[in-house]
């Protein structure tokens, strides 16, 4: 099936419950937790129990253990430092280029 861009607007409170899901389900995106809760809650509204149990069981099979989650954000945060350090020590070759030989 192909999936469709659709705009919602979100509270904060929603941002929460969403990262909530996203941390207890193993979810890795925002749409996935608001397309599994979608699914789960009409699954129990038509008292579909079978429907049901194959989404929280297949969802809690994929989820992370938290030391990847982790490992996972430690290795995020660590390339986006290395990024920030080039960018800073290029803007400083940029900054001494513009600024001439220095005066003694």
């Amino acid at each position: 099936m192909h999936a469709k861009r659709t705009s919602i607007f979100l509270t904060p409170a929603d941002h929460v419950a969403i990262r909530r899901l996203q941390a207890r389900y193993g979810l890795a995106t925002m749409s996935d937790a608001i397309r599994f809760s979608l699914r789960t809650t009409e699954s129990f509204s038509r008292g579909d129990e079978q429907r049901l149990t194959e989404l929280l069981t297949s969802t809690a099979k994929k989820r992370v253990p938290p030391s990847q989650r982790l490992q996972t954000i430690l290795s995020r945060v660590k390339q986006t430092n290395q990024k920030v350090e080039r960018r800073l020590s290029r803007n400083e070759e940029i900054l001494s280029q513009r600024r001439g030989p220095a005066r003694g």
